[in-house]
């Protein structure tokens, strides 16, 4: 008899603590409780709904495609510093 490995699914719905920790976790930016209710009330940040009426929960593909879009394409060059601005002598 084979050993079965029991991985537990994914969860559908994280509350906005576990949200935080699973962005900052998977994507590698700084998220926290308090950066998604902030965002919450702006309306920028991920997609969310409200669990009995009051508690927050996010969906796990909608902190993906949130977090994906937080994340910038890597810039074609940088400013250098030794270049002249306005200003300056």
């Amino acid at each position: 008899m084979q050993d079965q490995a029991t991985a537990q699914p994914e969860p559908l719905y994280l509350s906005r603590a576990d949200a935080a920790v699973y962005v900052a976790k998977k994507f590698g930016f700084p998220c926290s409780e308090q950066t998604l209710a902030k965002l919450a009330v702006k309306r920028q940040g991920p997609q969310f709904k409200r669990a009995n009426g009051r508690f927050a929960v996010y969906p796990v593909p909608g902190l993906d495609a949130w977090a994906v879009t937080r994340i910038s394409n890597a810039p074609a060059a940088t400013t250098d510093e030794t270049e002249h601005r306005p200003g300056t002598p």
